[in-house]
């Protein structure tokens, strides 16, 4: 399945970030990464791993996928064990 980023919205300085319809977490505008629920083993995440984008549960970590280009753009690798869409 691929992450997907929502819009960035006006007075916030974060985006939703997406695995299909569930929330996984978020990304600044600074390219910090917070990973709220696991898109592989569905939990919620420990409150004081979420701003480290790794799972306390299962050892998934969101930060090995992000790529920042010289732009400042974003993008994200397909996330291998969970089934294309």
């Amino acid at each position: 399945m691929k992450i997907t980023q929502g819009p960035w919205r006006d007075g916030h300085d974060s985006a939703t970030l997406f695995v299909a319809d569930m929330t996984i977490g978020y990304i600044g505008r600074d390219g910090d990464i917070g990973l709220t629920r696991c898109p592989m083993c569905k939990l919620e995440n420990y409150h004081m791993v979420v701003s480290l984008g790794g799972c306390a549960f299962c050892g998934f970590n969101l930060n090995g996928l992000k790529t920042t280009h010289d732009d400042g753009s974003v993008t994200w690798e397909k996330m291998k064990g969970l089934d294309d869409e």
